[in-house]
């Protein structure tokens, strides 16, 4: 005769009060090739609790994450471990769905074309309502490049009459979207919109011809971080329908990290598509 073992988290809370989010955070798993790279994930995982139960079954969470990895590979073990949350908690009206990481992509140097990987950072959410399935998508890309300042530059040659010299650093740029689950925008994407609006990319591994050519197209190109911001977010909205709609928003941050300030310098701002490309 098997033992009925107690279900303490059916029972009734003191408290009647729902809970939005519970369940699982810092979940480690295995590597996934995504877009090109590979990506050192950890996880989050929620659902929500009706206010008639004390407790979440939290042990189905990570059941539905091994049931995604199982059957799905790349941001799709995201999407599915969202839908699965929802099939394991039958009480939950919402669940999400998160992974975050090292996104490791490979790369060539500018001339020589050198091999070497670009280390960036990958942030994937997806959203899920009983009843309806997947309902939004979120993305968001972290990346280095260089930044080189007009004003130095203008002020150095008004003074001295000298060209070419301003001061460069490094930025970081943060490209996320808000869209919906079928829209078909990828890391990539992301990431090719933030580094093709610095002054220039960094490199990973250069000879000594291509530092040249990097600081040279780097000051050829001077961007304020304000320039770089509104770069990466018209270059997104200049996206097709299908891969971003209209519909979707856009979230940009940029950090200068100043060489000749004891601070740093960040941009920020957030848009509709539609607003975007009305205007652009």
């Amino acid at each position: 005769m098997q033992l009925e073992l107690p279900d303490t988290h059916a029972m009734a809370p003191e408290i009647p009060v729902e809970v939005q989010k519970v369940g699982i955070v810092r979940v480690a798993m295995p590597p996934l090739r995504v877009d090109g790279g590979v990506l050192e994930p950890v996880f989050k995982l929620f659902v929500s609790l009706p206010s008639s139960m004390r407790g979440a079954h939290i042990s189905r969470c990570y059941r539905a994450l091994s049931l995604a990895y199982r059957e799905s590979s790349g941001i799709e073990v995201c999407s599915r471990a969202a839908e699965h949350l929802l099939d394991l908690h039958e009480y939950s009206l919402w669940s999400e769905a998160s992974m975050g990481g090292n996104w490791l992509v490979k790369s060539n140097s500018p001339l020589e074309k050198l091999p070497g990987y670009e280390p960036r950072r990958l942030w994937v959410c997806f959203k899920a309502k009983r009843g309806r399935g997947l309902v939004s998508k979120r993305m968001r890309v972290s990346l280095f490049g260089v930044t080189t300042c007009p004003c130095a530059y203008n002020v150095v040659y008004a003074l001295t009459g000298y060209e070419g010299e301003t001061h460069m650093q490094r930025a970081v740029g943060t490209a996320e979207v808000l869209t919906t689950p079928n829209a078909s925008i990828t890391p990539s994407d992301l990431a090719n919109a933030i580094s093709s609006s610095m002054s220039s990319e960094t490199h990973q591994v250069l000879k000594r011809g291509e530092e040249g050519d990097v600081v040279h197209r780097a000051i050829s190109r001077r961007r304020f971080a304000e320039d770089v911001a509104r770069e990466i977010a018209a270059r997104l909205a200049s996206l097709s329908e299908e891969k971003l709609p209209s519909s979707s928003k856009v979230f940009v941050r940029v950090r200068s990290l100043e060489s000749i300030h004891t601070y740093d310098v960040e941009a920020k701002l957030s848009a509709s598509v539609a607003e975007l490309r009305g205007l652009v």
